[in-house]
């Protein structure tokens, strides 16, 4: 190494480890905690000025139909039984385009109304009055190999304008779309 360079080198990994601790702590004061996804059993705080409401996942199970309903060949239904809680003030309505279900390559799956005809199947979409809740199951037909499935919540698009259609997970959920992992 010729004597120029080697008179730079303290410098240089003085400047080099400087710019590293920088950038961690530019890291460390611009990002906050990412909080894992949701799980079962967990309850979930939905909240803006027009929103306040509780979501949980309680139960996830498969049903094999009844009679003519079943699902098609090489699918299966998932029932997710859920709860909303209305916190607030005001009459909330939740319908079934609120929910989605993903697998491990991100296909989504819509909930399944033929299944939903089921006798033993109560959605838990409709009108929640103050201080009331509306308990359920929402069912989603999905490949046999569908694997670790995520319940996607959005909550009321009215109440709750979505800056993003990607689904978001953080301790307070504040009007973006919640991600509830199944363990299944």
């Amino acid at each position: 190494m010729s004597t120029k360079i080697s008179n730079f080198m303290p410098l240089i990994k003085k400047l080099s480890s400087s710019i590293v601790t920088s950038i961690l702590i530019a890291l460390a004061i611009g990002c906050e905690d990412s909080p894992s996804t949701y799980g079962v059993g967990e309850v979930i705080a939905i909240k803006n000025d027009n929103l306040d409401v509780q979501f949980t996942v309680n139960d996830m199970r498969e049903h094999q139909g009844k009679g003519v309903l079943k699902p098609n060949q090489g699918h299966k239904w998932i029932l997710v039984d859920t709860t909303i809680a209305n916190k607030g003030e005001e009459v909330k309505t939740f319908s079934v385009i609120s929910f989605e279900l993903m697998d491990t390559e991100n296909n989504q799956y819509e909930v399944s109304l033929l299944a939903g005809a089921l006798d033993d199947v109560n959605s838990p979409t409709g009108a929640i009055k103050p201080g009331e809740k509306l308990q359920g199951e929402l069912v989603f037909e999905v490949p046999e190999t569908a694997q670790e499935l995520k319940l996607v919540f959005h909550p009321n698009l009215s109440d709750c304008p979505v800056s993003t259609t990607e689904p978001k997970t953080s301790v307070k959920a504040d009007c973006e779309s919640i991600m509830v992992e199944l363990g299944y």
